[in-house]
């Protein structure tokens, strides 16, 4: 069935973390190679993607910051079997997250991200707002 989403998702990555504000903070740079291997021949991809983010401490206590953005692009390797063109999509990203450690392991956090999709096929274009609440534990 071409429309199988099930199947394997390999992906390999780096990061580099620069230090700012006396270590408080930092920015983080990435990038990551993505091979999405799906049943349907209509989900199989290579995705190159690119991040930076921000992250900091706030002037409320105990309070930090992280805004960031990521772009990928997700080249399919066969035709979609409705359109009969081969997909390429091009997806951005952004989000803020304000995060508020409750003590040495416990933090909560309030995500908000805006995601726009754009492909050469207008089925598949969307854009998509996203608020999260998160509760984290460290150890």
């Amino acid at each position: 069935d071409e429309y199988d989403r099930s199947g394997y998702a390999g992906a390999i990555g780096v990061s580099q973390y620069f230090s700012i504000i006396d270590g408080k903070g930092y920015i983080k740079l990435s990038g990551e190679y993505k091979n999405n291997d799906a049943q349907g021949d209509d989900w199989d991809y290579s995705e190159p993607k690119v991040r930076l983010s921000v992250y900091a401490p706030t002037p409320i206590d105990k309070m930090n910051v992280e805004i960031g953005g990521e772009q990928s692009y997700s080249n399919f390797n066969n035709e979609d079997s409705f359109y009969e063109q081969t997909r390429k999509d091009t997806t951005s990203s952004g989000w803020l997250e304000l995060i508020y450690k409750l003590n040495n392991n416990w933090s909560v956090a309030l995500n908000y991200k805006h995601i726009n999709n754009n492909s050469n096929i207008d089925f598949y274009e969307y854009k998509r707002n996203i608020t999260s609440l998160f509760l984290s534990c460290s150890f």
